[in-house]
């Protein structure tokens, strides 16, 4: 709200409009407390001064214009501001500059800075004992910087203040969104009626009072019954406009202003702002009922309390606001943790406390996969549905990143909520995947809200011959104003904790989404083992059984024409195919235990599994008369003992079996290698050609034929591959340049990676 430029300068005809600011600080009278003298900024000549001056001067007012300051104050008073001046100590606020006597009376002199003039300010000395004023101011701070609630600290505060200033009454007074203001906290004569929690509409606070609040730590109004005293002449003949009294003490009062704190019973008032990050957060008002001085040493400490107070105040503020943040992020770890535990999807932790009390709702609704999963008063699932596409679209038209949506007044947006607006005025929505139509929505119900207003709040302003005026408030008596549809405001803290909640569950289904592509991945590849575990069974395993039928009844014939030799012929045939087929059985049961068998790692000595593998196949060994060539010492090594031993005994089996060569030589040791350092083992058989590197540690998959060399179950290899993978190892292939190969692998496993069960 502004006020109109049309405006009398005269004090008993100011009429404050809507629609200029400049008579809030340009009214064209001081108040009586002192006077004020308007001063060139290079000549020092005196170019406007109140019509008080007779008083506290001895001057008359229009023989004070013109005249050089110094013939007023005298040469040393002048030199102490001229040097005040220039040492640039002069600001933009009033500041304390000498002292003087004028008819016996002493006078302290503050000046500033403001609109290209030096503004002189006067009022009468009081005798303060500056020290006592500083342990007071002292133990002030050190009392309320010992609060940390919001609550007990506006209550120090306004009893320090009370306590300072010596008034009978001190509020803090806190804006809101709207600008309206509420009484928040107060401190009082106990005799004096209360008017804690009392709103104020916006109006009696317009934009221009509330920016001059912004503008000035203090503003002081020691009598509300005075006659105050206009500023000659009204224009200022150097800036050609009335006089800005912006930071100005003395500055008038508005005849508005005054009747309205007359209609409270008040006397006196001393207002202090509490300015957070720049802006007017609220006021300390101190109110009196007859007129009160409270001279300037006593007004600055005030002012320095107030700047502290809105320091700490944005402090307190932040550890209630740190505070919720922990007990959010404990409730987001709750709730994250009963999802990864149990690998519950979201619509599950529905009845979860920590869902259901993340914000402070009533209810609250999941909807996940086209269902609702509901906790506490909520609309039914038709509505719910209706209200999620409204959402949607809402999300989608304001290209939220945030994927967060709320309103605390519904029905006004959405008019189909007017039928639910008693359990639902108020929702927040985080969409969690808006293509799977993932949200979730906490309902919060109307609260038909009774205002309590400081009078009738409506209608303060009234029209005139000079335009539309403000009325001042004639009746500070509650009155009570019921607001429907609404519910109770979402907090931005409230808003900042959802939207972590929302990236907290987002990394679950991330990290779900991973766990499925593995799951895939693994399933894929037991896909590919089950088809060759179905190939082996309807083929490997079925021939030594066509073998041994067919031997059965060639003996069944022999018995019967007595061909003894032949019989025991065919007997060893079945015995031959009845070993394979054993030998075929227990290859698949030790590749099956891999999966299903407890693993258990521990640190172990490599050369000693060696040596054990190699005592296990003693008997191919001494048949074949190998040169094998083991490295001395080994690194230390991770893992499951039955598992490596098993690995090394395959790979020695290969080696000893696809050979070619009359002296075979086998190497095993470790090597460095682009993969890191890596096991090997070297023969000079056969090898493997490159093309097939890869296919050889397929199950089943046999590249000779049983006719050259001893035929194998095809399942070594890929046992030996499982091993190496379950140690988080890798294995692979390399060609020796003469003949044979090197197999190498890895493995990685440490202690703080293996599981219990594998």
């Amino acid at each position: 709200m502004n006020f109109s430029s049309t405006y009398s300068l005269k004090s008993n005809e100011v009429i404050l409009t809507t629609d200029d600011p400049k008579p809030v600080h340009a009214l064209g009278y001081i108040q009586p407390l002192g006077v004020l003298l308007a001063i060139h900024p290079h000549t020092y000549e005196i170019l406007q001064v109140s019509n008080n001056s007779q008083e506290w001067l001895e001057e008359d007012p229009y023989a004070l214009h013109g005249r050089h300051l110094q013939t007023v104050i005298g040469n040393n008073n002048f030199e102490s501001l001229y040097n005040f001046i220039s040492d640039k100590k002069i600001e933009s606020f009033p500041r304390y500059v000498f002292t003087m006597l004028f008819a016996g009376r002493s006078l302290d002199f503050l000046a500033h800075y403001h609109d290209n003039l030096i503004i002189l300010e006067a009022e009468e000395t009081f005798v303060l004992e500056a020290k006592n004023i500083v342990n007071t101011v002292n133990s002030i701070f050190t009392r309320i910087l010992k609060e940390n609630q919001l609550k007990s600290f506006c209550q120090t505060l306004m009893t320090e203040i009370r306590s300072l200033t010596g008034v009978d009454r001190v509020m803090i007074f806190k804006f809101h969104k709207d600008y309206t203001g509420e009484i928040f906290a107060e401190v009082k004569r106990d005799d004096l009626p209360s008017y804690l929690h009392l709103r104020y509409p916006a109006e009696d606070t317009p934009h221009p009072i509330r920016e001059a609040f912004r503008k000035n730590w203090v503003r002081y109004i020691p009598n509300l019954f005075s006659q105050q005293s206009e500023i000659v002449p009204t224009i200022n003949p150097y800036t050609q406009k009335p006089l800005d009294q912006t930071h100005a003490f003395l500055r008038g009062v508005s005849i508005t202003h005054v009747d309205y704190l007359r209609n409270m019973s008040v006397g006196m008032m001393l207002t202090l702002s509490i300015i957070i990050d720049g802006k007017l957060w609220g006021l300390i008002s101190c109110h009196h009922p007859t007129p009160k001085i409270i001279p300037w040493p006593i007004r600055t400490r005030c002012e320095v309390l107030a700047q502290i107070s809105s320091l700490q105040l944005k402090e307190v503020q932040k550890i209630e606001a740190d505070l919720y943040i922990q007990q959010s992020e404990k409730k987001t770890s709750n709730l994250v943790e009963k999802l990864l535990e149990s690998n519950k999807l979201i619509s599950e932790v529905v009845n979860e406390k920590d869902l259901y009390h993340f914000v402070n709702s009533s209810g609250v609704a999941i909807l996940e996969d086209g269902q609702w999963f509901i906790h506490g008063v909520v609309p039914t699932s038709d509505q719910l549905d209706e209200l999620a596409d409204f959402i949607k679209d809402e999300i989608s038209h304001n290209d939220s990143q945030h994927h967060i949506w709320y309103t605390h007044f519904l029905s006004k947006i959405f008019e189909p909520a007017n039928e639910y607006s008693s359990i639902a005025s108020g929702v927040l929505a985080m969409s969690i995947s808006p293509i799977h139509d993932h949200m979730i929505l906490w309902f919060r119900p109307e609260l038909v809200q009774v205002v309590n207003w400081a009078g009738y709040p409506n209608s303060p302003i009234e029209n005139s011959p000079q335009g539309p005026h403000l009325v001042p408030r004639t009746s500070f008596i509650s009155w009570q104003e019921s607001v429907k549809n609404h519910s109770e405001e979402w907090e931005k803290i409230e808003i900042k904790a959802v939207e972590e909640l929302r990236h907290s569950l987002m990394e679950v289904l991330v990290a779900r989404t991973q766990a499925i592509k593995e799951l895939n991945a693994s399933l894929s590849i037991s896909n590919r083992e089950l088809e060759s575990f179905a190939y082996m069974a309807s083929h490997d395993l079925q021939e030594p059984l066509r073998g041994i039928n067919f031997y059965a009844h060639m003996i069944k014939d022999e018995i019967e024409n007595k061909d003894n030799n032949n019989i025991l012929q065919q007997t060893n045939n079945i015995i031959r195919l009845s070993e394979r087929m054993k030998n075929l059985i227990e290859s698949l049961l030790d590749f099956s235990r891999l999966e299903h068998t407890t693993q258990n790692f521990t640190h172990l000595d490599m050369r000693t599994l060696l040596q054990e593998a190699m005592d296990t196949l003693r008997r191919r060994i001494e048949e074949k008369k190998p040169l094998i060539l083991i490295q001395e010492v080994f690194p230390p090594v991770y893992g499951d003992a039955a598992r490596l031993r098993e690995l090394w005994t395959n790979l020695i089996s290969n080696a000893l079996k696809y050979t070619n060569v009359e002296e075979i030589k086998i190497e095993i040791g470790t090597t460095l290698t682009e993969k890191g350092e890596a096991y090997f083992i070297r023969d000079n058989g056969i090898g493997i050609q490159p093309q097939y590197h890869t296919f050889v540690f397929q199950i089943f998959k046999r590249l000779n034929s049983e006719k050259k060399y001893q035929r194998g179950s095809g399942v070594g290899l890929s046992i030996v591959k499982r091993v190496v993978e379950k140690h988080d190892g890798e294995i692979w292939i390399k060609n020796n340049p003469d003949n044979g190969i090197t197999i190498f692998f890895t493995l990685n496993k440490k202690p703080n990676d293996a599981d219990e069960e594998v």
